[in-house]
């Protein structure tokens, strides 16, 4: 699976579009008895100041998704990523991609009922690529030209399973710099499980065509009330502490922290997307393995055991859950964004406790010019 971009425009039908894509992508818990003590000497012990993670909310035709950044893991990616929202610059787009039990891929295009184009957006200067984080589910990852590691710029895809086999090594590997919370991944899900289809036409000499080939479209009369648009993109204003996000720093977000304290692991293995890597999971895993027949018959997904995509559940699935075993995929905890649960985190919580989240301003916000609504 490549990722690569084109600069090729074609009109098919109603509707012609532009200039860069992603190609077919070939692309045990720890528990202390006296934790006030405990927490007591982690905060005399650790005196340099964490800065908090920030979180990042979706407004999506199907649901909200909020996502964690990794900024202190990912600084440039988390950096280049808010520089697009501050410029209100995904506000509008559309996800343009969409392949099921592998990624669904947006950042990149607007739609224009008016002229029945849609361009890309505008883009800063390509990044550098910052590779370490392994594409697992629910983690999101930039997109950028085959053979260039350091291309990046605007779009992003959501791993909808365990892509670190294929994603973390090619094209010296897809940096990963956030990660879905909450049901942010059901609304991921949703999206994917849409309709796919081709409104850019064949493939042309020229490389066009290509662009627009696997399109998520919702039930509905005309492009504009069908494709799946990213409404509105912005940073939530909640506390540093405030890991599930209930707009208060309180004693719940301290027991997120220590139930998964030094337990993040970037592996395969939760197959039932509890956020836990158990025993559940290594059931699932003995109830798909040998069924399944890459070679005649239906092919096993991630949620049937399958962590490294290989269409069948074998011995090396079982070598990730292995790995993977009493750890937790939530990075809720992560306040820092640094890509562990820690005692930094913990004082993120203990500096915001009692925090609550501001009360918003009420503005009148325009719709977006790629979303005018006129019969297409």
């Amino acid at each position: 699976m490549n990722l690569s971009q084109s600069g090729a425009a074609v009109f098919v039908g109603q509707i012609s579009f532009g200039t860069e894509l992603l190609k077919d992508m070939h692309l045990g818990k720890f528990r202390a008895a006296s934790w006030p003590l405990c927490l007591i000497l982690l905060a005399n012990v650790l005196s340099s100041s964490p800065a908090a993670a920030t979180v990042v909310r979706f407004e999506t035709s199907l649901g909200n998704i909020d996502i964690r950044l990794f900024d202190t893991a990912t600084p440039i990616t988390a950096q280049n990523f808010l520089n697009y929202i501050e410029a209100n610059r995904y506000d509008g787009t559309f996800i343009h991609r969409s392949v099921p039990g592998f990624i669904i891929q947006g950042g990149g295009y607007f739609y224009n009922t008016i002229t029945n184009q849609a361009p890309h957006i505008d883009t800063f200067d390509e990044i550098l690529n910052e590779p370490g984080i392994s594409n697992i589910r629910g983690t999101l990852a930039m997109a950028k030209l085959g053979g260039d590691p350091d291309s990046a710029t605007s779009e992003w895809f959501p791993n909808l399973s365990h892509n670190t086999a294929n994603l973390d090594n090619q094209n010296g590997g897809f940096t990963v710099f956030a990660a879905v919370l909450g049901n942010g991944l059901v609304v991921s899900d949703a999206i994917a499980a849409l309709p796919r289809f081709d409104i850019d036409g064949p493939r042309m000499m020229d490389g066009s065509g290509d662009t627009f080939n696997n399109v998520p479209l919702r039930n509905g009369s005309g492009l504009a009330n069908r494709l799946v648009f990213i409404n509105d993109v912005y940073v939530l204003d909640n506390p540093a502490g405030d890991f599930n996000l209930d707009g208060v720093v309180n004693q719940a977000d301290l027991a997120i922290w220590q139930a998964d304290y030094g337990r993040l692991r970037f592996v395969g293995g939760d197959f039932n997307d509890d956020k836990e890597i158990d025993g559940s999971d290594l059931a699932i895993f003995q109830t798909g393995y040998g069924k399944f027949n890459t070679q005649a018959g239906p092919l096993a997904k991630y949620t049937d055991g399958d962590t490294d995509g290989d269409g069948d559940v074998d011995g090396r699935d079982f070598l990730s859950w292995q790995r993977g075993a009493g750890g937790t995929t939530d990075v809720a905890a992560d306040g820092d964004g640094d890509a562990r649960i820690n005692g930094r985190d913990f004082l993120l919580w203990q500096r915001s406790f009692g925090q609550t989240t501001p009360l918003p301003t009420i503005i009148a916000v325009p719709e977006p010019t790629a979303i005018c609504l006129l019969a297409c």
